[in-house]
């Protein structure tokens, strides 16, 4: 269709027309940068990978695009000095009873990318498939 002329249409008649190409478009962009981060992760390049390792960048102020299955919850816990962790991971030094659970660390994750600079992806759900072996989240890292 997007080679069509489309001159003798309406507005809302090239925009149904088109849509759905745009959409697929948008999609396959997103799940080609979610899966280049994930190959980066995964061959010990500039990614990272489910929650742990994901929070572990945010640690280190290294997550420069973050993404996620928007549908996946995901449960941590915040330690005293405010970092984040999954569920049962303790930082050294810190007892479990000084942990403060966290329920909805999707969206701690995209508050701490926002404020670091970092882009968010939250994919849409024909893309999402690309994070179901990594707790649905996967990071592009600076470095």
């Amino acid at each position: 269709m997007l080679g069509q002329v489309v001159e003798t249409r309406t507005p809302p008649e090239i925009a149904a027309q088109i849509g759905p190409e745009i959409e697929a478009v948008r999609v396959q962009g997103a799940r080609d940068a979610a899966q280049k981060a994930r190959d980066a992760a995964l061959s010990g390049g500039s990614g990272a990978v489910g929650l742990s390792d994901v929070l572990g960048a945010f640690r280190e102020g290294r997550v420069a695009h973050l993404f996620l299955d928007g549908a996946v919850r995901m449960a941590g816990q915040r330690s005293p000095d405010g970092s984040y962790f999954p569920e049962g991971e303790v930082p050294p030094g810190v007892d479990q009873a000084e942990m403060a659970p966290e329920r909805d660390m999707g969206e701690r994750m995209i508050e701490m990318a926002l404020g670091n600079g970092s882009e968010v992806t939250v994919l849409p759900e024909k893309a999402a498939d690309v994070l179901s072996e990594d707790e649905g989240v996967a990071a592009q890292l600076r470095w």
